[in-house]
């Protein structure tokens, strides 16, 4: 085969690995001002365009600059993101929707003075589908202390829910999942194969 041919698979080979997601998309929150609703900040907002938003979402600054919250050992200083009502700010049922889906698990660090949580990954939108996967957090703790949890299940999801009862409600940061590649990107990776293939084939042609 032609040494010039195999470079240039080599060389597609190589831009296939590095144009999928090389490591886990990592949700901090930091960017939100105190009390403001995340909603589309990561879905075409300043968090960036990851198809990721949010229902009931609310960021919390810790007081140590100027926010809300009594926080101090969150794993992304200085925001957080919890699910409440902000007139009462007191517990509501929250979701993350990631509309191009995500595999194999997520990751998060939470941390709920009085309320146990349950956290439920599905395979539809908005809580729908196929319950994927349902941990109860029921390590209650204050909020200085963050506990890392990973929830890992098959398949693909496309939203998490965050449900609970009524009291102060948890806060988490750093979520951390797996992007499912988007078709476009998966289309364009393709069609550089095919064009090297189309070139391989031209230059065995013209040596004939």
């Amino acid at each position: 085969m032609n040494k010039r041919f195999l470079t240039a698979l080599a060389v597609s080979a190589s831009i296939m690995g590095t144009a999928l997601p090389a490591k886990a998309l990592v949700l901090t929150f930091e960017g939100l001002s105190d009390q403001q609703a995340v909603n589309n900040y990561y879905n075409g907002g300043l968090g960036g365009s990851y198809g990721i938003s949010f229902v009931n979402a609310y960021s919390a600054t810790e007081t140590s600059v100027g926010g809300s919250a009594p926080y101090s050992t969150e794993p992304s200083r200085y925001t957080t993101m919890a699910f409440y009502n902000p007139g009462s700010g007191l517990w509501n049922t929250g979701v993350m929707n990631v509309s191009g889906g995500f595999n194999s698990s997520i990751s998060l660090y939470y941390s709920s003075p009085n309320v146990p949580v349950t956290v439920t990954v599905y395979d539809g939108l908005n809580g729908g589908g196929t319950n994927l996967a349902s941990v109860d957090l029921t390590n209650l703790n204050s909020y200085t202390a963050f506990i890392p949890v990973t929830i890992n299940f098959s398949g693909t999801a496309h939203s998490v829910t965050f449900s609970g009862t009524t009291g102060y409600p948890a806060a988490y940061d750093n979520i951390t999942l797996n992007p499912v590649p988007e078709p476009s990107t998966l289309l364009l990776l393709g069609s550089g194969v095919m064009a090297f293939g189309w070139y391989g084939r031209r230059r065995q042609s013209a040596q004939s």
